[in-house]
């Protein structure tokens, strides 16, 4: 029976050498038992055995006392280590010590799941207190028996004093009711196996810290209740989030409200249509009309413009292009009103046209009463919104920073091309707004947040961009900054359009002022006509006199003449009317006779015979006066310029503005027409050729410039009937 235990068993004598062995440690030491007997233990055992259990017999066999429940690691014959449970028993004959008995139970797997526990409970003491929510164990009493770091950082207060204090305690008593109702109270009497909710704590220091709390209920064996687990989330930002979002959201609606514009939402799947009610108040409709779907939105166009918000529709929906339009609405009265429309289209995870967003207002009074597109600040904000942006992370541990694929393109890198260091993004701002910026982040290793903005040079094309950041700062317990997250905006547009906005009120401003300045010559001019001609109605003149009354009548008649073209210039019709553009040309030519009598230059006219076109007479006065301007301001004193209207190709008429100036650097060719770029220093706002590239391109033409040593010239081609945008 002893042979075949799973244990190992052996008697050596007094020499050591192996009297009797069992299978088990026979076949520990990979021979036959038969082969063990009268041979010594080292002979027969591996070496480190026989190293660590002779010593323990030799004991045995001096000292009489036996060696129990020895736990050791041994390799095998095989050299895998192995753990041990060995007894070493001293042999008795007539009291005399003769040998040992040993004893050997291999308990490897024990040590194993020992190990594996002691793991496994160290894992959990770490995690408990590690984690980023808070976490207790809650008596059935209420009061606290655990808590890790979290929690303390939650609550303001120590592990020890919470331990004096119950759940309840801080608790804000007004959540006390929902907490009885829906958590703590159900939980222990067994109504519901967990609970979640928000409540609110009274911290330490008497302020109120929003929690999100999820409890569940802890049993022994026999399912009787022990205590509470409880996890405890920080939710204070998120509340402050939400009731800042919540306050944007009133101010949204009421800005939207007041200034009467419609949002919608399209699916361009289903073709459903989402709108707000501003938008059944452009359309005319009554409550409960809302318009559902994208053909009864189309059924309300007017027929002339249908096939435009069609075509615009079906590239948004094929295409995932963006919607920009101005339309005409026929309400239900038959009356009939223009609307803006403006949408971006977003696309889904596999980049097809997935819906689209925007907004819409009413435009009838602008369409009646003036030329440009004004942007009101919603649609500013929808636009932002649409703009590109990207993010980043910078550890700033390790100076290595993560930009996203989309901040990357923004600053015209390719994919992977960026530097990931601080020192990359610093070369890419521009160097007048690198101390701000600068500033900023430092300032935000304090604060903790940044918002800032500065111009980059793009990488791939050296354009500048304006950029919005935001951004924040993490910091590590120490209260160390460890690390930045933030986002980049590209609001160059926005910028651009704030900076023509500007330029716009001013020369609206100049022009009103100069449309009153000639009202008020007209009026003492026709007096002054009027006693002219009575003088030269008097027989008693003589000639010399006559002479000059009628010198003086002629420089009068200029004056009015002048006077008639500035308030020209001001007065525009509501649309697009015949325009002679050799006699624009003439205007044009005739108010800055001044400039060109100061600096004698010589003006060559060559007008052939041309067909009127249909255009805005203000907006061409404004392009030909910018072209005209700028010829004389490059051309030298004595110089000559060239105006020249002649027939076109495939009906167009084309203006030709020539001088003799020194011509423009090559390396300026292709930027003259960006906004913002001039060669006139403070003097110029970089913004006269690309608002006369704007309104030339708005009435369906095109402008080209050639520039060398003698001079530059200047091309305008304009179709005879152009399509122009919004009519």
């Amino acid at each position: 029976m002893c042979r075949t235990l799973p244990i190992g068993l052996a008697y050596c004598d007094r020499e050591l050498k192996f009297v009797y062995v069992n299978d088990y440690m026979a076949g520990l030491n990979g021979k036959p038992p038969e082969e063990h007997v009268g041979r010594a233990f080292r002979e027969m055992a591996p070496p480190a055995v026989a190293d660590y259990a002779e010593p323990m017999m030799r004991k045995v066999l001096e000292t009489g006392e036996p060696l129990v429940d020895w736990e050791v690691s041994l390799p095998d014959r095989n050299q895998r280590t192995r753990d041990w449970l060995i007894q070493y028993h001293p042999a008795r004959e007539g009291g005399a010590v003769v040998g040992v008995h040993i004893i050997v139970q291999e308990i490897t797997e024990h040590r194993q799941m020992d190990r594996v526990l002691q793991a496994t409970e160290e894992l959990f003491r770490e995690t408990f207190e590690q984690t980023s929510v808070g976490i207790a164990h809650v008596g059935l009493d209420g009061r606290w028996l655990r808590v890790n770091r979290r929690v303390c950082e939650i609550t303001g207060y120590q592990a020890e004093e919470l331990a004096r204090l119950t759940y309840h305690d801080i608790t804000h008593p007004e959540d006390h009711e929902l907490e009885n109702h829906l958590g703590y109270a159900n939980l222990i009497a067994g109504k519901v196996q967990r609970y979640s909710l928000e409540k609110r704590c009274i911290r330490k220091d008497g302020k109120i810290a929003w929690t999100y709390v999820t409890g569940s209920l802890m049993r022994d064996a026999d399912g009787k209740p022990l205590y509470v687990i409880a996890v405890i989330e920080d939710i204070t930002s998120r509340k402050q989030a939400e009731e800042e979002l919540a306050e944007g959201k009133e101010r949204l609606q009421a800005s939207l409200d007041a200034s009467m514009t419609g949002t919608f939402r399209w699916d361009i799947h289903t073709n459903a249509l989402q709108w707000d009610r501003n938008l059944d108040c452009l359309f005319g409709l009554a409550p409960g009309q809302t318009i559902r779907s994208l053909d009864q939105f189309i059924a309300m166009v007017h027929p002339e413009d249908r096939p435009g918000v069609v075509h615009r529709s079906e590239l948004c929906a094929k295409q995932g292009a963006d919607f920009e339009m101005e339309f005409r609405v026929i309400w239900p009265d038959g009356s009939v009103h223009w609307l803006y429309d403006r949408g971006k289209t977003f696309l889904d995870e596999d980049e097809l046209p997935e819906y689209m967003t925007g907004a819409c207002v009413d435009v009838t009074e602008r369409k009646a009463a003036q030329k440009a597109l004004e942007i009101s600040e919603e649609r500013l904000r929808l636009a932002l919104e649409s703009g590109g942006s990207g993010t980043f992370e910078w550890d700033m541990a390790n100076d290595t920073s993560l930009w996203s694929e989309e901040l990357q393109k923004l600053y015209g890198f390719a994919p992977g091309e960026f530097g990931s260091t601080y020192g990359a993004w610093r070369e890419c701002v521009h160097p007048d707004d690198l101390p701000q910026a600068e500033k900023a982040v430092a300032q935000a290793m304090k604060t903790g947040d940044f918002a800032t903005e500065w111009r980059i040079f793009r990488r791939d094309t050296g354009e500048i961009r304006w950029m919005a950041a935001h951004g924040r700062v993490l910091h590590d317990e120490n209260g160390k900054p460890v690390r930045m997250l933030g986002i980049n905006i590209d609001v160059t547009e926005r910028k651009r359009a704030e900076a023509a906005l500007r330029v716009s009120e001013k020369l609206a401003a100049t022009g009103r002022l100069a449309s009153t300045l000639a009202h008020e010559i007209n009026n003492p001019l026709a007096a002054v006509t009027n006693l002219i001609y009575l003088l030269r109605s008097n027989p008693a003149l003589d000639d010399l006199a006559a002479q000059q009354l009628a010198m003086a009548d002629s420089e009068i008649r200029r004056v009015s003449h002048i006077t008639r073209k500035l308030l020209s210039f001001h007065r525009e019709p509501v649309r697009p009317v015949p325009v002679e553009l050799p006699s624009i040309l003439d205007e044009v030519a005739e108010l800055y006779r001044p400039k060109l009598l100061e600096k004698r230059l010589q003006v060559k006219t060559d007008h052939r015979e041309v067909q009127s076109i249909t255009a805005y007479p203000g907006e061409m006065r404004q392009v030909f006066a910018n072209l005209v301007g700028n010829a004389i301001e490059a051309t030298p004193k004595g110089g000559r310029l060239w105006l020249r209207v002649t027939p076109g190709a495939n009906g167009t008429v084309r203006v030709l503005i020539a001088d003799s100036g020194p011509g423009i650097p090559r390396e300026n060719i292709a930027r003259i027409f960006e906004p913002f770029f001039t060669t006139k220093g403070e003097k110029g706002t970089g913004l006269g050729l690309w608002i006369t590239r704007d309104l030339v391109s708005k009435h369906g033409g095109h402008i080209r410039v050639r520039s060398g040593a003698r001079g530059t010239c200047f091309v305008v081609s304009l179709p005879v009937q152009p399509h122009i945008a919004g009519i």
